[in-house]
């Protein structure tokens, strides 16, 4: 994913006003596509990661680091590792974001991020959900900066949804039903204490052993109490951008949503609704087409989609966030998205109290 927000990219340097830059007909793409990927470099997500680095800062054996006692590694990133650790103090499991101090004090992308993720995973923890991580203990020393998060042990949804030659297995609608009714109480909950999570996505679902799902990665979530909360931050990973995120318009909490309608047609239909064929196509290419097909914003269903999911689907795909299933008022928005018709089965009190059978996570 990518996050261009230490750049200030706002629809007035994209060369659109709010008069002209948004009348959402596909007579009017055009030119805000050929500008949109013009800015810098957007890698769509399917089989490209985050640079993979051999982390220095990852010790061998069970060794003491930063009052967390390392097992293993979890995965590695830019700047640094996850690790799966038990935190001392608690003695319970952790997992561990070990950033470069070096890193967080030069590169001032690097140190935003990191403050950000760690003034919500704070409020996480202050105000807890079962369905989104929280921060349990933050500590440094010389050398790295650590960030230890609520422990999900089942991995993340796109691994486990991860099928032959790179392509995504299919879920029954009726376990796509209760997996999306987890999502909305975590964004819910989110949206209640004014936090835009905008990084939606299959990898960010993780999986507890018990098969409830947990958001995770809040590192360039936003709180909408900022000045910056509605301006038109470019941000996220481009099969999951909304069209006002695209149009570098300013948005709020109907981009999660939208998001939410992507993950959901993937797992119901084994392929992202917007990404294109990836045969031999460039990467530049890739994101023009992703970015195009999200604007023109046809989606067509497979055989074996229901009526019902279409509708939530395609409610949650509105192009208009005003119009979008999720995108009215707070009060209005958790109680639409409840009330749809495809969520008929879920007890949502139930949900929240974890009292749901689900499948289980891996072992």
């Amino acid at each position: 994913s990518v996050c261009l927000a230490a750049s200030a990219v706002s629809h007035r340097e994209l060369g659109l006003s709010v008069e002209n830059a948004v009348c959402f007909k596909h007579e009017c793409v055009s030119r805000p596509f050929r500008l949109l990927t013009s800015v810098g470099s957007l890698p769509p997500r399917r089989g490209i990661r985050s640079p993979m680095v051999v982390s220095e800062l990852v010790p061998e054996g069970n060794v003491a680091l930063g009052g967390f006692e390392v097992i293993g590694v979890l995965g590695e990133f830019q700047h640094g590792s996850v690790l799966h650790t038990v935190h001392l103090a608690s003695s319970s499991y952790c997992a561990v974001k070990v950033f470069s101090l070096d890193a967080v004090k030069e590169e001032r992308e690097v140190r935003r991020r990191v403050l950000n993720e760690k003034q919500h995973l704070e409020r996480m923890r202050l105000h807890q959900s079962p369905f989104v991580v929280s921060l349990v203990s933050a500590t440094s020393d010389e050398r790295s900066l650590y960030l230890g998060l609520t422990y999900v042990g089942g991995g993340d949804l796109f691994m486990r949804q991860m099928g032959p030659n790179d392509t995504l297995k299919r879920v029954p609608e009726q376990h796509c039903v209760i997996g999306a009714a987890m999502i909305v109480l975590g964004l819910e909950h989110l949206h209640a204490h004014d936090i835009i999570y905008r990084n939606l996505k299959l990898e960010n679902v993780l999986v507890g052993l018990n098969g409830y799902f947990v958001l995770g990665d809040l590192s360039i979530a936003k709180s909408q109490r900022t000045s910056e909360a509605r301006h038109g931050t470019l941000c996220g990973t481009p099969e999951y951008m909304a069209p006002e995120v695209l149009l570098g318009m300013p948005y709020g909490q109907a981009v999660d949503y939208w998001s939410l309608g992507v993950l959901m047609y993937e797992l119901i239909c084994g392929v992202n609704p917007f990404a294109p064929p990836t045969g031999g196509a460039d990467m530049a290419d890739t994101v023009e087409k992703i970015v195009l097909n999200v604007l023109v914003n046809k989606v067509s269903f497979p055989e074996h989609v229901s009526g019902v999911a279409r509708g939530c689907i395609n409610a949650l795909l509105a192009t208009s966030p005003h119009v979008r299933l999720g995108g009215s008022s707070l009060a209005r928005h958790q109680q639409s998205v409840q009330s749809h018709v495809f969520f008929g089965t879920i007890s949502w009190e139930a949900l929240a109290r974890k009292q749901v059978i689900t499948r289980p996570g891996p072992s």
